[in-house]
């Protein structure tokens, strides 16, 4: 595996302070870049670190799909307001918690890998990592406590095995 370390110079970029505001100049070029050719640049250096899975044009499709009313545009931040129904409460969205389910409203962690190991009983710790966000060490955490509990059990050998849900 190669390795890519972020310079000025791999970016393609130079940062002059100037007035308290940051610039960036093309290397190539002596005048400012127009505000679509400083995007690129943000947008490749955020790649190279990681920051960004993919570039595209998510914002604007969002900027088109809502109504202008609900966003709150400043220099800094992009904040958008959604509106919801009034029935929508605290106390509705704290009972369907700890009810759990599709129908209870967000599964908790535990629900969630009760689920993908019901759904497919091979599967191993990192592909409910993958599935779920949750760390390899949080999964293991939580399978344990579901075997203490009784709740699955694992038939088989770690590598081989497959979970079974006990209700």
């Amino acid at each position: 595996m190669r390795w890519q370390y972020l310079t000025s110079r791999t970016a393609g970029i130079k940062s002059t302070e100037k007035n308290n505001l940051v610039a960036f100049r093309s290397r190539k070029a002596t005048k400012l870049p127009t505000k679509s050719t400083l995007l690129r640049k943000v947008e490749g250096i955020f790649k190279v670190v990681g920051l960004v899975e993919q570039l595209g044009s998510g914002m604007s499709r969002i900027l088109k799909v809502y109504d202008k009313d609900i966003f709150r545009i400043t220099d800094h931040f992009i904040k958008a307001i959604f509106p919801f129904s009034d029935e929508m409460t605290l106390e509705n969205t704290a009972s369907s918690n700890k009810s759990g389910g599709i129908n209870g409203g967000i599964l908790s962690d535990e629900d969630k890998l009760v689920k993908l190991m019901q759904y497919v009983p091979s599967i191993t710790v990192n592909e409910l990592s993958n599935q779920t966000g949750l760390s390899t060490r949080k999964i293991s955490r939580i399978s344990k406590e579901l075997r203490e509990t009784g709740k699955i059990t694992r038939i088989g050998s770690t590598r081989k095995g497959a979970w079974q849900i006990n209700d």
